[in-house]
């Protein structure tokens, strides 16, 4: 689904209409269950006798996933000071995840393993999949912005005419192609306009003080303005507590952070709240044009049924009803919690209830407590809240190794000697 064998193609039509002889080998493998896909591409005057590329022989590697980038083979291709590589700083969510909540690539060391074998003079990794979502609508966008970034940078000897030609002679997405080549030259020649076309300008670090107005006026949206003050309140005294320590910020953002996911959850009236707040529709129709057909895969506890097997609600389908129903639910969500709250008896909602109250007593608790001896436990209690994820039994897997870890964290807290395995 990356178009590398469309830029093959491409490539390879390119070189023919210049006069030259080309060749390509694709190795798809896998790719329809999401394997990877790699392209030998070969150009020459001269016979090419074979098409897959020796090792220490490849002139331009572009990685346009750098979990491939760094097999070995395509490794084994770079030679050191002469390869260039243009790479994909954006990652794809490997099948690891499905089994291990916690499996994210580590995008950084995949860019240094390549940086390191290229030489820092031969590479190049921007997030080229994000500016083509943003700047052309379409992910699939990236590989060709990221051939035409290759060739503005000198990295490819192509002829523009020629392959402008096999654009259109493919015919497929001819003007969406034509503006992806064109802003990958515009990020060779000056990255900083293009990445803040795409509002991917470099980040500002968030202040605390940023933290936690942005959750006070989210919560506020969320429930009510009391509601949002017992979170400012509750972090303004561990805040408090933290300053007279002289210890920066980092407890009073981590305890931000977690009360904060706790007391947000996303039950029924805040997912229709999400979807009718406006933002899902101006997002809608920046990325398609005419009428949408919106179709809703969920679970509702009150009349979804189990899988016979596992024991799990199974979701349905619903269609167009759905979008009024969440508008309704919406202007509801000043019921949740209360004794008229029709959701707020299943076990999930009490659940999330009571992890919300446990973890304001827990903040106070850091808030009397803290000493320069127990601030270590109590910044990786603030932080254990994170791990609570997922939704229904997978989010109760997490509870349960979450209040474990709990126990043994506020041990810790109160004797700041005691060992907790981590």
């Amino acid at each position: 689904g990356t178009g590398v064998v469309t830029i093959g193609a491409l490539l390879v039509m390119a070189a023919h209409m210049r006069g030259l002889n080309a060749g390509v080998l694709d190795q798809v493998g896998l790719s329809q269950k999401g394997g990877a896909v790699t392209s030998h591409i070969n150009f020459g005057r001269g016979n090419i006798a074979a098409l897959r590329i020796p090792p220490r022989q490849a002139g331009l590697i572009i990685a346009c996933d750098q979990i491939v980038g760094n097999a070995r083979d395509v490794m084994a291709a770079i030679d050191p000071g002469r390869t260039f590589v243009v790479a994909n700083a954006d990652t794809a969510v490997t099948g690891d995840f499905t089994s291990d909540r916690s499996a994210i690539v580590d995008a950084t060391l995949l860019h240094r393993r390549l940086m390191a074998r290229a030489g820092s003079d031969n590479f190049a990794a921007h997030p080229f999949t994000r500016l083509a979502e943003r700047l052309l609508g379409d992910a699939i966008g990236a590989n060709l912005m990221m051939l035409g970034y290759a060739w503005q940078r000198g990295w490819l000897d192509m002829d523009g005419d020629a392959f402008d030609a096999a654009i259109r002679l493919n015919g497929v997405g001819v003007g969406m192609n034509r503006a992806a080549l064109l802003w990958g030259r515009l990020l060779a020649i000056d990255p900083a306009p293009v990445l803040r076309s795409a509002g991917l300008g470099e980040a500002q670090e968030e202040t605390a003080d940023a933290l936690i107005a942005r959750h006070i006026a989210d919560l506020t949206q969320y429930q009510n303005a009391s509601y949002a003050a017992r979170y400012g309140a509750a972090i303004d005294r561990i805040r408090r507590a933290e300053a007279a320590l002289n210890g920066g910020t980092a407890l009073t953002e981590a305890a931000a952070r977690s009360l904060y996911k706790l007391m947000a959850y996303k039950d029924e009236y805040e997912v229709a709240r999400l979807y009718t707040d406006g933002a899902f529709a101006k997002a809608l129709a920046e990325q398609f044009d005419g009428d949408v057909r919106l179709q809703f895969h969920l679970a509702p506890p009150l009349i979804a049924k189990r899988d016979p097997l596992t024991g799990h609600l199974r979701k349905r389908r619903f269609g167009k009803g759905t979008m009024p129903l969440f508008r309704l639910l919406a202007r509801m969500r000043f019921l949740r919690g209360t004794a008229f709250d029709i959701f707020g008896f299943t076990h999930e909602r009490r659940e999330e209830r009571a992890l919300a109250t446990e973890f304001l007593y827990i903040v106070e608790t850091l808030a009397s407590g803290l000493t320069a001896a127990n601030r270590d436990a109590a910044l990786a209690i603030a932080r254990l809240p994170m791990e609570v994820r997922g939704y229904g039994h997978v989010k109760e897997q997490a509870v349960a190794r979450y209040r474990a870890d709990m126990a043994a964290h506020l041990s810790r807290f109160a004797a700041p000697g005691l060992p907790v395995a981590a």
